[in-house]
Formats: structure tokens, sequence, C-alpha cells
């Protein structure tokens, strides 16, 4: 299949910022706008493997590799941290070999091939977050109790925990969903760089999936949320809110619809 053409799929599926850059015989380099906690890329690489005359997408080993910077890779062979990385390979069929993630292209859907391969490595990433996760924080039961209030006082119906019916899979999730006429407003709370990533994930998925709504980012605290992957919300997110001190203007933002 011509580049080309690989290259649309790529943009049609995933994101239109997408290029390709030839670096070798039937090798790729995937240059997407998705990137780790760090501000560093996700490394992928498509290629074609010769010996079973399948193109593949890999990472080229960089995701352990990346890990490594931030734990002892030992620790990903066992308990909650080997049961994240199981599953994610298993959730988007993703497989492994001597520390290399790849995923073969089935019947020439190069696009859902990538968005599924970003998935999978942005999940694995999620291990190094179960340190910090430990030390509990109160931002997600005080945005249940802020939206609560909004849609007891505005008579609105909110569903936490909302998934689209087009999402079969459960696999893009959506914090709060919010009825207002015949108008739906899909809210994502975010307190860090992950869950930024994670709400852009579903976000630029429904779109592809041309469901209509409005998007709103509720945040812990904006301003520590790397400018990089700030700028890459905003640019698809219909409104963020900086803080839950400023829920008014969440309210204001559901009065002028």
């Amino acid at each position: 299949m011509e580049s080309e053409t690989i290259l649309k799929q790529f943009r049609e599926k995933v994101s239109e910022k997408i290029t390709l850059k030839e670096k070798g015989m039937m090798r790729y380099i995937v240059q997407t706008p998705f990137l780790f906690e760090d501000g560093d890329h996700v490394v992928i690489v498509l290629k074609y493997a010769k010996e079973v005359k399948k193109w593949r997408l890999t990472d080229e080993g960089h995701t352990f590799m990346h890990l490594s910077y931030f734990m002892d890779i030992k620790d990903t062979k066992s308990g909650t941290r080997q049961e994240i990385i199981k599953t994610s390979k298993m959730m988007f069929g993703v497989e492994e070999k001597d520390g290399e993630l790849f995923l073969f292209v089935r019947d020439d859907k190069f696009g859902d091939a990538l968005f599924d391969f970003v998935q999978a490595l942005l999940k694995i990433m999620d291990v190094t977050f179960l340190e910090r996760d430990r030390v509990a924080s109160t931002f997600f039961g005080d945005f249940r109790v802020s939206l609560n209030k909004v849609a007891k006082k505005r008579k609105l119906d909110v569903q936490f925990n909302f998934y689209v019916d087009k999402d079969k899979k459960r696999m893009y999730p959506i914090d709060a969903c919010i009825k207002q006429k015949n108008e739906e407003f899909f809210i994502f709370a975010i307190n860090n760089d992950n869950t930024c990533m994670k709400a852009l994930i579903s976000l630029m998925r429904l779109e592809l999936w041309k469901i209509k709504f409005h998007s709103v980012g509720i945040f812990e605290d904006l301003e520590k949320i790397s400018p990089r992957i700030l700028a890459k919300f905003t640019d698809i997110a219909e409104k963020q809110i900086s803080s839950l001190d400023q829920i008014e203007r969440f309210e204001k933002f559901i009065e002028n619809h």
C-alpha cells in the first residue's frame, strides 16, 4: 500500500497532525501529537515484516525504556503493574517480544491499528502513576459533588462514568454527562497530564464518530498540566475550567446553550 494512502488513513482515524517520515526500506517514523507525561513523544514506527508479509506498528522497545526512567523495570513483572500491562496488551491486541511492543495491521486498516496502538502504549505508561495515586486526592470526589450541585440547582440529569452507545467495548470513558433539552455536555475531570491525554483520546474518537456534544475539561489545577499537552487539549475541547473554584463558569457555559 502506498504511504500516501496509509497517511490518509492515519489522519482520518487518529489526527490531522500525523506525519510519516521515511527511514529506510519500507520503514516509516510515525510522528503523532501524543506525549508521555514528561513531554516526550510516544515513539511509533511503521515497518513491513517480510517474514510474515505484513505491516506492523512497533515502539522498537522505547516504551519500556521510558518506564525504566521512573522505576526498576523488574517491578513491572509482578503485581498490579504486571496486570495493567497485560490487560493493556490484551485489550488492544498488542504483542511483546524482548521488550518491544508491536501490533500487526489487519485487513489494511492502518488507521484503526494506529489508534489502538497509541492507546495501548499510553495505558501501559499508567503504571508510573501507581505510587502517586496511593496518595489519595479528593479532586474526583469534589468533582462529583460540584456537578451534582449544578445539576440539582438547574434540575438537570447528570451521569458519571458515561459511555456513548457506539462505544460497545467501553474504551472511551466520559467522566460525566449532563443533558439539557436536546444537548449533551461531556465533562472530563483532569488532575494530571495522564488524565488530560486520556480525555483527548476520548474526544478524538467521539469526533470521528460524528457525535454532537459540548466538551468541557474541569481541572484540579490547570497550571500543573504540561503546556504542550494542554495546548493539544484546548485545540479540541470546547471549554476549560481552571479549577473547581471556578465552577460557576461551567454554569454560565450551560446557560449560554
